[in-house]
């Protein structure tokens, strides 16, 4: 069972690795299987960050681990090949990028390029560093996928989202840009509410001009008619 998107695209690069590995090694791939079984991280490995490292560890060799961690860059970019930037739908997304928005701020193989003004070039394997830019990434999907894209917990009450599973939803791509566009719709009664309100402060008198000049004191030789008063 998978959770979500990335889930599913982490399992499918893990079924792509042992197929490799079984081609080219297969007496390392069924001992790396059963070293795995004896420690119990066979089972669901794509939701377990300790398994999973540790079936990269076994399997991935010094392209798929490398510098004691998994290289999500080669991961994404030749495991998971049924994703691509031009074919998922949330890359069809209009581009603007919200103040709240599907990837949270995050590129790069293990965010989502396309949100965050990211281009998204087809490297060569020796070209890939671990924090290299991808032609996908692990939230996309692939043209067969049933659609299911989660979104922030902000968005929860826009037109289209669903609640399920702990988590905000969208189950079409209609409803994921109705919600992409209540979203920037409110993002922008907001900026223009904030630029009111300091147009307003612009135009308020500051207080800060200079002081009204006090009266002159009287003078001993003042006489009774201009001070108003006895000597």
């Amino acid at each position: 069972m998978v959770k979500h998107q990335s889930q599913r695209n982490i399992a499918r690069a893990m079924v792509a690795l042992w197929g490799q590995v079984v081609d080219a090694y297969p007496e390392d791939a069924y001992a790396a299987a059963a070293m795995l079984i004896y420690r119990h991280v066979h089972d669901e490995p794509w939701g377990n960050q300790e398994k999973l490292t540790l079936w990269f560890q076994a399997l991935g060799g010094d392209t798929y681990f490398t510098d004691g961690g998994i290289n999500w860059t080669a991961v994404v970019n030749y495991l998971i090949t049924d994703v691509a930037c031009d074919t998922c739908p949330i890359g069809q997304l209009p581009r603007h990028p919200l103040r709240s928005d599907l990837s949270q701020g995050q590129g790069g193989p293990l965010g989502m390029p396309c949100r965050v003004g990211q281009e998204a070039p087809s490297a060569s394997l020796t070209e890939l560093g671990r924090s290299g830019q991808a032609s996908r990434c692990i939230h996309g999907l692939a043209p067969n996928d049933g659609f299911d894209v989660r979104v922030p917990w902000d968005w929860g009450q826009h037109p289209g989202v669903v609640s399920e599973g702990g988590d905000y939803r969208a189950k079409s791509y209609d409803d994921l840009l109705a919600a992409w566009q209540a979203q920037a719709a409110q993002e922008l009664a907001e900026d223009e509410a904030v630029a009111e309100a300091d147009g307003q402060s612009d135009d308020e008198p500051s207080g800060d001009g200079p002081p009204a000049e006090a009266p002159a004191p009287t003078t001993k030789g003042q006489t009774q008619s201009e001070t108003g008063g006895t000597t």
